[in-house]
């Protein structure tokens, strides 16, 4: 992964074990958005590309032409500045001014999205997650004559069962229900003249 990094802009925070599969918690400064190895993928290793920008718009620019990270570390305190990074990209989740906190808080759920992760977890959202809620709905049979007014003929009082079944749907579900009848009745009687 440190192919063709120059030694240089490398500051490790300890020595590397290679008996162990160790590697010390290393920064690397400054790295290009573009071209460098450590910049291919997301990663979960102990390397921290540091990429040098010239505002909020730049980092923005930077963090949307890649796939959506699991999370968003954004350090500051310029609410206008945090909220304009939240607002304009996509990450699994965001934590301002911290690295590690958000990951022991079960109350909100920890993913990402995208190639960055499959669902979310912590407390109901790993149940969530990894279960799948099956619908099933039985329609009694004898039911049949009450929704048979979904079938044409489309004669008024059929409509008129119809607006008294979805009266209590949201008013604009109702409204869709009803002009999708009216529609029907309107192309019956075009067609049946």
């Amino acid at each position: 992964m440190m192919q063709g990094v120059d030694p240089v802009t490398v500051h490790a925070a300890g020595e590397n074990n290679r008996e162990d599969l160790f590697i010390a918690p290393t920064v690397v400064a400054p790295v290009p958005a573009k071209g460098h190895p450590l910049m291919e993928d997301e990663l979960f290793g102990p390397y921290l590309p540091i990429v040098p920008v010239d505002d909020v718009d730049h980092a923005i620019d930077i963090i949307n032409m890649r796939d959506h990270p699991l999370a968003l570390y954004v350090f500051g305190d310029n609410k206008k500045q945090v909220d304009k990074l939240i607002d304009n990209t996509r990450s699994g989740g965001v934590l301002v001014n911290d690295v590690m906190i958000h990951v022991a808080e079960h109350g909100i759920s920890f993913g990402g999205v995208g190639p960055s992760g499959m669902g979310i977890y912590h407390g109901d959202n790993s149940f969530n997650t990894f279960v799948h809620e099956r619908s099933v709905m039985f329609k009694p049979s004898g039911m049949e004559k009450v929704l048979a007014a979904r079938y044409p003929p489309y004669t008024d009082d059929k409509v008129s069962l119809i607006r008294v079944l979805f009266a209590g749907l949201p008013a604009a579900i109702h409204a869709k229900f009803i002009a999708i009848f009216k529609f029907i009745v309107t192309l019956r009687r075009v067609f049946s003249s």
